[in-house]
């Protein structure tokens, strides 16, 4: 069959229609982290420019369907197959967001938090000592039912089931975003976690 080649013998101009659907899908996918990255705290701007991602990403899924439609007609086979994977793709991102969200949320938070990590530390340092370990929550923003952001807990009590926080923890907390319930995503390190709030 003439195009059962190998990956070592696929010809230069076939590697290329594969490759540039799947360096398309990697920087739409890195495009959502940035935006999670640098625009949570400006919930207008990250809704447009997610909104501008999908947009993209549909008309590239459009023209990749319309070519691998073409190269099927005239038989080409493996020029069909690679320019269908991008199409594929957005329909199952369509079909299962929450991975594609969940993944750049994970990464675009954790990038989110390495950066501002030593101005969190340094405004944690300026709270005064009470002789209570420190509960601290710094907002990055977020939408009508929820908000997103750190929570600098010394005590560690915030990743506790809540029958197992103390009375004293719960003081704390009260009157804060904590007492609208929480959900913890993630601990990143010296007593910082990524929580989602209710309010």
């Amino acid at each position: 069959m003439p195009w059962a080649w190998g990956a070592d013998h696929m010809p230069p101009d076939l590697q290329h229609h594969f490759h540039r659907p799947i360096l398309i899908i990697i920087g739409l996918f890195l495009c959502l982290v940035l935006i999670e990255t640098v625009l949570l705290s400006a919930p207008p701007l990250y809704l447009i420019a997610g909104l501008v991602v999908i947009v993209a990403w549909s008309g590239a899924a459009l023209a990749s369907t319309v070519a691998a439609l073409r190269s099927a007609w005239r038989r080409n086979v493996p020029q069909a197959c690679a320019m269908a994977i991008l199409p594929l793709v957005f329909l199952a991102s369509a079909l299962w967001p929450k991975p594609v969200i969940f993944g750049a949320r994970v990464l675009g938070d954790r990038l989110h938090f390495a950066i501002a990590r030593p101005r969190y530390l340094a405004q944690i340092r300026a709270l005064p000592q009470t002789g209570q370990p420190r509960l601290a929550i710094i907002e990055w923003g977020g939408f009508i039912a929820m908000t997103i952001g750190v929570v600098y807990d010394e005590s560690d009590e915030i990743g506790l089931p809540r029958s197992q926080q103390s009375t004293t923890w719960n003081d704390r907390a009260a009157g804060s975003e904590l007492s609208c319930g929480y959900a913890v995503n993630a601990a990143v390190g010296d007593h910082f976690y990524l929580v989602d709030f209710g309010c």
